[in-house]
This record gives structure tokens, sequence and C-alpha cells, in this order.
């Protein structure tokens, strides 16, 4: 069938992929200055997945921008609460604060799920 070469071609670049990010997190991890160059790391997995979007989808233009924006921004948010989860494990206040965010949110996307079941006629 010849799917054999291009299987064994992928996974090794598998392999030497995880081995390669294997080493520099360690590297990173290890440092003196490792909250810096996590953050180079991250925004670095930001461009390329923003990249690897207007690859897949060359035809919209703007997309490496709205993809730059969309994945970015949800990252910044992410990062942003799981800091405060931490800060709350010595900060009860923080801890309050981030466990309401949460029922907002979910609060949010309940209702927005709701509109959009009632939108399509299926009612919930």
């Amino acid at each position: 069938m010849g799917v054999e070469r291009p299987i064994l071609w992928a996974a090794l670049r598998a392999a030497a992929q995880l081995l390669a990010v294997g080493f520099l997190l360690r590297l990173i991890f290890e440092s003196s200055g490792a909250w810096l160059w996590s953050s180079f790391w991250v925004v670095g997995m930001v461009v390329v997945a923003a990249e690897t979007v207007s690859r897949r989808a060359p035809l919209i233009s703007g997309i490496r921008t709205i993809a730059l924006l969309a994945i970015g921004s949800a990252g910044a948010t992410n990062a942003a609460i799981l800091a405060a989860q931490i800060i709350g494990l010595h900060d009860e206040k923080v801890l309050q604060s981030v466990r309401e965010l949460k029922v907002k949110q979910t609060r949010g996307v309940e209702a927005k799920n709701q509109a959009l079941q009632e939108r399509l006629g299926d009612g919930g």
C-alpha cells in the first residue's frame, strides 16, 4: 500500500520533536530565568499555532491576525486564571474570586447554549 514509509517518517519526526521539546523544557526550567524563558516559549507556541492556521486556511484574508488574537487572548486568560488559582492557595479572598469567576463563566456558557438550542429549534 505504500503507507508504511510516511507512517515511519511521521513517527521519527514526532520522536525527534518530543526529544527536542523535552531538552528545551529542561533547559528552561533549570535556568535562573525560567519565567522569562517560559514566557518566550508560550509566545512562540502561539505564533506557530497562528502560522499553522494561516497555512491551513490560506483563502481567508487576515486569518493569521485573527488566529493570533484568538489563541493569544484565550491563552492569556487561562494563564491569568491559573495564576490566580495558585495565588489562591495562600489567599482565601483570591480563591473566592476565582470560584465566583468560574461560576459566572459557567452560567454564561449555559445561557449561550440555551439560546443556541432555542435558535436551532431544539429547545434544549
